[in-house]
């Protein structure tokens, strides 16, 4: 009402969601993430309508990384390297003690979850990281989640608009070896 939530909601601005039946404790976190955009648009009837977006760990999401383990390296010890080098002391870790296989590979300007994805996957394994900020990884199949549902409309979402929003986007070209 009145354009209560403009000058609130900021990009960058950390948005916390409970689903919880007792509003003065809550403790359901279902969203913990930051604010990407806001986009403001009319509905059929002219009434004013916001749109936020936003994605949890956006600080992972966005990086890029550059690594080498070529020479083979322990999945785990280097799932946890790689966090602990680029967010010292932000995570912790609960990794199954039997995914103790080797993992390969060159890595060159690539985002950080494709790179924890290509290890997950040469470990076979699913992974999570929890609001708690704890990195869950596992064998895959393992674990099954039975008490959330996803109901169409509820509490997912059609996505009305394709692709990002390159409105912050600047050109950038990165060249790598000899000129």
């Amino acid at each position: 009402t009145n354009g209560y939530f403009n000058g609130i909601l900021k990009k960058a601005t950390r948005i916390k969601t409970y689903a919880d039946q007792i509003p003065a404790s809550p403790t359901n976190v279902i969203f913990d993430g930051r604010i990407d955009s806001v986009k403001h648009s009319l509905e059929e009837t002219n009434n004013f309508i916001m749109n936020v977006y936003g994605r949890m760990n956006p600080q992972i999401s966005d990086l890029h990384i550059t690594k080498d383990y070529s020479g083979g390296a322990s999945g785990n010890s280097a799932i946890q390297d790689l966090f602990n080098e680029f967010f010292s002391n932000v995570y912790t870790f609960d990794i199954d003690s039997t995914l103790t296989g080797t993992i390969y590979g060159e890595y060159i300007n690539t985002p950080f979850l494709s790179v924890i994805a290509d290890i997950l996957k040469q470990l076979e394994a699913d992974g999570r990281i929890g609001f708690d900020n704890v990195v869950t990884i596992f064998p895959e199949g393992t674990q099954v989640n039975s008490r959330e549902k996803i109901v169409y409309w509820d509490n997912m979402l059609p996505f009305g608009e394709i692709g990002q929003d390159f409105i912050d986007e600047k050109n950038r070209v990165i060249v790598y070896g000899a000129a």
